[in-house]
């Protein structure tokens, strides 16, 4: 049996809709971003461009709204977007 996401039993916990929601805004999404950190938390487009763009403001550079590690954001105009 499950309790809140833990497996008590040793099986795998089950898919529930939390792994399927961004985790500011708490929307369900079909798609994530791909993080440039080891962190596995989920986010969606818009919430992570705002995140980036808030923390290029606040500190000078950007970081992940989760782990607070630091990268190098460009834009890429053949790919039409950002690449860290």
């Amino acid at each position: 049996s499950h309790i809140g996401g833990i497996s008590i039993s040793g099986e795998e916990p089950a898919y529930n809709d939390e792994d399927a929601c961004c985790a500011i805004c708490f929307e369900n999404q079909l798609q994530f971003v791909s993080l440039p950190c080891a962190c596995k938390i989920n986010y969606c487009s818009s919430c992570w461009d705002r995140a980036l763009a808030t923390s290029v403001t606040m500190r000078g550079h950007a970081q992940c709204p989760s782990c607070r590690s630091a990268f190098r954001i460009d834009f890429e105009p053949t790919a039409g977007g950002l690449v860290f």
